[in-house]
């Protein structure tokens, strides 16, 4: 199990090179969610890099420590040890409303595809508390993640997990499974821990 779970979330890191992941979207379903979003990129000669970040707090936004590559250096704030998450500095307006993530909730997430245009993904959410590995050190701590069906993938990492019906953010991906059955399994971590992770690194935690 754990050897899937680490190969899955290595998979995210990988150049999107061959489709993009989600549907094509013309805009975002929430006006605080469209001017929280960033997208990241790198275009290489060994291929193309498309990622997102979410800005959670003001001046700061997050994205997966896998995307470490795609965010300035001189922005760079700090990890969370044990966890797939980074954070850095944003200039972007008032951070969107918050939820707290429930399981059968509806949600709808936000990446990029391999050509750096904005996809989108819907599912619900399984569950709101499963353990997985540590991301980031085998002696750390389990992570706790928020499990959620889309057909989403590769660019997702880092992007915002919405509520459908309210427009607030829920969690932020960093990860995927495609099952057997043809559905894809994603990974997140709730908003709430993202938010405390933040506040532990600046001190007040």
């Amino acid at each position: 199990m754990q050897r899937a779970i680490l190969a899955v979330l290595l998979a995210l890191a990988l150049p999107a090179c061959a489709e993009s992941f989600g549907e094509p979207a013309s805009g975002f379903s929430s006006g605080a969610i469209a001017k929280a979003y960033i997208p990241l990129s790198h275009r290489g000669f060994l291929g193309n890099v498309d990622a997102a970040a979410t800005q959670v707090a003001d001046g700061v936004a997050a994205t997966n420590a896998h995307n470490y590559e795609l965010i300035v250096p001189s922005h760079y704030i700090g990890p969370v040890n044990g966890y797939d998450l980074i954070f850095f500095k944003s200039d972007g307006p008032a951070p969107p409303p918050v939820a707290t993530p429930y399981n059968g909730e509806r949600v709808r997430a936000y990446g990029q595809g391999i050509d750096g245009e904005l996809r989108t993904a819907e599912g619900s959410v399984i569950s709101v508390n499963a353990t997985l590995p540590p991301r980031a050190c085998a002696a750390c701590a389990p992570q706790s993640a928020i499990i959620y069906d889309a057909p989403a993938g590769p660019g997702f990492s880092g992007g915002p997990v919405i509520d459908e019906k309210t427009g607030a953010l829920v969690g932020i991906t960093f990860g995927y499974e495609e099952k057997e059955n043809g559905k894809t399994m994603m990974f997140a971590y709730d908003v709430n821990l993202v938010l405390k992770e933040l506040a532990k690194l600046r001190g007040g935690g």
